[in-house]
């Protein structure tokens, strides 16, 4: 299917331009989201500043491309997948991270770890999917994003939180995690002291809050079984890969609608996923291997029967 081109005409009407503004996805210079006709800058003269390229969807991809069409129209959001998806995630996780805390009750250390999981976690997600569908002026739309990236740097400490309180000693634990939560603080910081972070900085700065943990390997090995400790690296894997894509801006699949950005929403949706099995495992070993220490209540020993029957 081919590429077209066309430019808007400048005596088009205001309602006219409306009924254009959801109907076709559009890539303009190449960008990797859904751009919207009222977001194209236009000259002076009314003429649009910049050649509007329409590349039709494939036919596989109609029933998806009409559905977040839609819902970009009814809730006139920004950009669509991305605020779906991360909106989507952000609710959907509440139910599992409530049952979550409810198997890891009533042991200190494992309802802290899952508290402070799950608030970070739909934080996260509940702000990413404001700053990818809000509207408005460019300072709203910056205080959204600033929201966005300091869910992500609490989320990641968050994230290992539980890791480190239900798999690990108390005090290789409580080292990591002082780590991990300075490096998340000191991104927060850096965020909403400057502003816009260089791409570089903000992806190291998350990848060396994720893998520092490779320090205490041994300890992981020791306190987590084959299969959490497979789904926690794969985990990791999956925001590397997001993290990575997200910062060369590639590849773009189906440009204005699975660019480079939504698959790397995509990617981190399934390393949260792929995580939460994990720490749900986790949790309950550590739930089930504490209970067989509380001491047990003692009953004295049960008389025999003939004794019963000649007292009777």
């Amino acid at each position: 299917m081919g590429w077209s081109t066309r430019r808007s005409r400048p005596c088009r009407s205001r309602s006219a331009m409306h009924e254009d503004k959801f109907r076709y996805p559009m890539a303009v210079s190449g960008c990797s989201r859904l751009v919207l006709l009222s977001e194209i800058p236009v000259c002076a003269s009314g003429a649009p500043s910049v050649l509007i390229v329409a590349r039709p969807f494939p036919e596989a991809c109609g029933v998806v491309r009409d559905v977040v069409l839609e819902a970009a129209t009814i809730m006139d959001l920004r950009e669509p997948v991305s605020a779906l998806t991360h909106g989507f995630w952000a609710v959907a996780m509440i139910l599992p991270l409530l049952l979550l805390g409810r198997i890891a009750w009533p042991f200190p250390k494992a309802v802290f770890g899952v508290v402070v999981y799950g608030l970070t976690m739909v934080f996260a997600f509940a702000a990413s999917g404001y700053f990818h569908g809000v509207q408005g002026s460019d300072a709203r739309v910056a205080f959204a994003q600033d929201i966005d990236h300091v869910g992500i740097h609490l989320f990641i400490a968050g994230s290992w939180t539980v890791f480190c309180l239900t798999g690990l000693p108390l005090a290789v634990a409580t080292r990591l995690l002082g780590i991990i939560w300075s490096l998340a603080l000191a991104g927060c910081a850096l965020r909403i002291g400057m502003g816009e972070v260089p791409v570089a900085i903000s992806t190291g700065i998350y990848l060396l809050m994720g893998w520092c943990s490779l320090a205490c390997h041994g300890h992981l090995v020791k306190g987590l079984i084959p299969g959490e400790l497979n789904r926690l690296w794969l985990g990791g894997g999956f925001f590397t890969v997001g993290a990575v894509i997200n910062a060369l801006h590639w590849p773009n699949l189906l440009p204005g609608m699975l660019g480079y950005h939504e698959l790397f929403h995509l990617l981190v949706v399934a390393g949260s996923l792929v995580h939460f099995m994990a720490i749900s495992s986790l949790v309950c070993r550590f739930r089930t291997n504490h209970l067989r220490r509380l001491p047990s209540v003692s009953r004295p020993p049960a008389e025999p029967v003939s004794v019963i029957r000649r007292a009777a």
